[in-house]
């Protein structure tokens, strides 16, 4: 359990700054995504046993593999960054709470954008605030601690 701790205090620093860089330029360093995408697995190849292993690995590979298509579908308007790091979630949650974290990651983005349009309901330039993009980082990561959470006292 003590190396699941350490899993998980690896994920959220990386998530932070990974979140910070994502918030202030909508935009994420490369060597960060692929680093904590490497951490997640290679953390579980050595940390996990048998099953437990081959599904954390194939949640990261799915969480890439899925991500990459909507990316591919949105014509890119998905950053890389997004991919990696689903697939670092998918290693980090397993297949089922890395669904449930991409429900409240897209829960959290729906409110930003409901609060923008909110805040700009007296104002005439709605259509301007929905063409900000919504640093999607920081919902992936709301929606991993949401999870990972949920996983350890259910």
């Amino acid at each position: 359990m003590i190396r699941e701790y350490v899993i998980c205090v690896v994920f959220f620093a990386f998530s932070v700054f990974m979140t910070v860089q994502d918030i202030k330029s909508q935009k994420v360093s490369r060597w960060c995504s692929v680093a904590l995408l490497v951490v997640m697995i290679v953390s579980r190849i050595f940390f996990c046993d048998g099953n437990e292993r081959s599904g954390f690995i194939a949640s990261a590979f799915l969480g890439l593999g899925l991500f990459e298509a909507v990316r591919l579908i949105v014509k890119k308007k998905l950053g890389l960054a997004d991919v990696f790091y689903s697939g670092s979630a998918g290693a980090l949650l397993g297949f089922d709470m890395w669904l449930a974290m991409c429900f409240i990651a897209c829960i959290v983005a729906a409110s930003v954008i409901f609060f923008r349009i909110r805040r700009s309901a007296h104002e005439k330039n709605t259509r301007d605030i929905l063409m900000i993009p919504v640093p999607f980082i920081p919902c992936l990561f709301v929606g991993s601690i949401v999870s990972k959470t949920l996983y350890f006292f259910i």
